[in-house]
């Protein structure tokens, strides 16, 4: 018999390739490894009639490992099992602290978006009172950030800006400076009567 289990993604439903389960026999031995394809399936053929187990070992980057072992069992009236199974991708946030160049002091309303690998736009978002503003809410992968919009009294940074959430830092969290707008004043001295 075989035993075919298809792996997807817990929220949009897309088959997830690269994911590595152990099948166990009925006394616990390891009876051999797969790797889920592009179609998100791993499958275990010419098994011998009986029961087993088997279990998630490695998760595709970005996903949480999913460990619980399942049980099934080949016999003569189900000799072909089809199991589904999902993961839950990992979630984590961006957090950009603007402050004043030169006293550090927080700077609320400044507004910045945030784009995706792809470059679409996925969220804009004003400074808080604490010189704050958070992302939250998204997947592993890479994003840039920009700043669209300062204080009057400020220089605009217009730089494009990298930031990662990646497995081991869910929650990037970075601090820029925005530059005070300077001018000057010139104080021309001249005699009362020739000027």
């Amino acid at each position: 018999g075989s035993l075919t289990i298809t792996k997807t993604d817990a929220e949009n439903g897309a088959a997830l390739s690269g994911i590595t389960y152990r099948l166990y026999n009925s006394s616990g031995a390891i009876v051999s490894d797969a790797v889920t394809d592009s179609d998100g399936k791993a499958v275990f053929s010419n098994l011998a009639l009986g029961s087993y187990s088997y279990q998630e070992i490695a998760a595709k980057d970005g996903y949480f490992l999913d460990n619980t072992k399942y049980s099934i069992s080949i016999s003569s009236d189900a000799l072909n099992v089809s199991q589904s199974r999902t993961n839950t991708p990992m979630k984590g946030s961006i957090t950009i602290s603007k402050v004043d160049a030169d006293t550090k002091a927080a700077l609320a309303g400044v507004t910045f978006r945030l784009y995706n690998s792809t470059g679409t736009q996925v969220g804009e978002a004003k400074t808080d009172a604490s010189g704050k503003v958070a992302f939250t809410n998204l997947r592993v992968g890479n994003y840039t950030y920009q700043e669209i919009a300062t204080l009057d009294s400020y220089v605009l940074d217009s730089t494009v800006y990298n930031a990662a959430v990646t497995s081991s830092v869910l929650n990037y969290t970075v601090t820029r400076e925005n530059s005070p707008v300077k001018g000057s004043l010139v104080i021309t001295k001249v005699d009362a009567e020739s000027k």
